[in-house]
């Protein structure tokens, strides 16, 4: 165990810089970070619990330049398998791509389990609107079936009893029977009422003709332009004298 950790720690020091001094430079004598290789802390931690004299852990500690908290690290993470190609500088980008590849998995799940959703929410768009078609396409003779049993129905039950059983809203069997029998007409320009002139020229026509069509509102003597509304206009003090007054 001594020569196989000797040449794992040899090995580390070659591999990772740890124990040299071919760093040159004002920073040298500065303490680095120690890396350390998993082979070396494998090495470490299987030494370290077949220790069982008192005292002899805590000397491998010293000796290696370790601390408890290495040790327990070290061991957790070779319980959990990982220990195996696991070097302190690389471990933490593993777990990140790890956790990148997670990530991409539960999406690229998630957008399928959309898809899905989506494409048998289609397929029940399709048959509905398939469906709606065909009862287009049928609700013509339903109407003329409806149309033949109504009466036979009617006839045993009530016209609400009937309509109800058949389907048939009463409010359009009702508007059905009331409808004239001939074709509606849509009113013409001479239903519609004349639109009332503004000129001054025809509404005094209308007047004029007015006051002779109506004897009670002008004496037969008195002419189209006498402004009197008096029945004798010869006698009425109010007669302007315009008027063509006969004998």
């Amino acid at each position: 165990m001594t020569a196989t950790l000797a040449e794992v720690r040899k090995g580390s020091a070659d591999d990772e810089g740890v124990g040299t001094d071919s760093a040159q430079g004002p920073r040298a004598d500065r303490p680095r970070r120690r890396n350390f290789t998993p082979e070396y802390k494998a090495a470490i931690v299987a030494e370290y619990d077949a220790l069982t004299e008192p005292g002899a852990r805590g000397a491998l500690l010293r000796r290696e330049g370790l601390y408890s908290s290495h040790i327990v690290e070290w061991r957790r993470a070779r319980d959990a398998g990982a220990l195996d190609g696991l070097a302190r500088s690389g471990g933490r980008g593993k777990d990140r791509d790890q956790a990148e590849i997670e990530r991409l998995r539960k999406r690229a799940e998630r957008a399928e389990a959309e898809l899905e959703r989506t494409r048998a929410a289609l397929d029940l768009v399709g048959k509905a609107h398939a469906l709606l078609e065909t009862l287009s396409r049928a609700r013509a003779r339903v109407e003329e079936v409806i149309a033949q049993l109504l009466p036979e129905v009617e006839r045993l039950t009530s016209t609400a009893k009937a309509c109800a059983l058949l389907g048939k809203p009463r409010a359009s069997l009702y508007r059905q029977r009331n409808r004239p029998a001939g074709p509606r007409r849509k009113p013409g320009r001479a239903d519609r009422r004349p639109m009332r002139s503004t000129r001054p020229s025809a509404r005094r026509s209308l007047r004029c003709c007015a006051s002779r069509a109506s004897p009670t509102r002008r004496s037969p003597k008195c002419g189209p332009s006498c402004s009197t509304r008096a029945s004798t206009c010869a006698r009425s003090p109010r007669c302007t004298g315009s008027c063509a007054r006969t004998t």
